[in-house]
């Protein structure tokens, strides 16, 4: 993996976990690995960001009180592909494992299983007669009904 992929996954350690939310949200991976010093600290998820908010409900929280510091990673002289296998399907939840040099990361290596592959076409069955919401379903399928500007069915997906 490149320099410019890898601080893709990267945060700093002082960064708001606001910040650390917006970075997550445009990676399929939902994991960040935070720096202290541009080494290795540890991991942030999307979970560990929910739990920090439901629990302090302060957006100005630092990354560096709530990132996993027992993260798992890997030394780049002792690893072996095979090792991330046996790994991941040890603990499928393992998002991603990084791969550190001198404290550096300089690789990192996800868990191919945990990807939504968001290409796949989805069908949903909506249905029934809407029964107890006319008049609104007399000329409209109850998943098409328009509530607060959107669709039943926009408003489950």
């Amino acid at each position: 993996m490149n320099k410019i992929k890898i601080e893709k996954f990267t945060i700093n350690h002082n960064k708001t976990i606001i910040e650390a939310l917006r970075k997550i949200n445009f990676s399929k991976h939902k994991i960040l690995f935070v720096l202290k010093n541009k080494k290795f600290f540890g991991t942030i998820q999307d979970s560990d960001i929910r739990r920090a908010l439901l629990n302090e409900f302060n957006t100005n929280l630092i990354v560096e009180n709530f990132c996993r510091r027992d993260a798992k990673k890997v030394n780049y002289q002792s690893f072996k592909k095979s090792d991330f296998k046996k790994i991941f399907n040890k603990k499928p939840l393992i998002k991603a494992i990084p791969v550190i040099k001198k404290d550096k990361i300089i690789d990192i290596v996800f868990n191919q299983q945990n990807i939504i592959d968001k290409s796949i076409p989805i069908l949903f069955f909506s249905g029934g007669k809407g029964i107890r919401m006319k008049p609104l379903t007399i000329d409209t399928p109850k998943p098409l009904v328009i509530i607060n500007g959107k669709s039943i069915l926009e408003n489950q997906i």
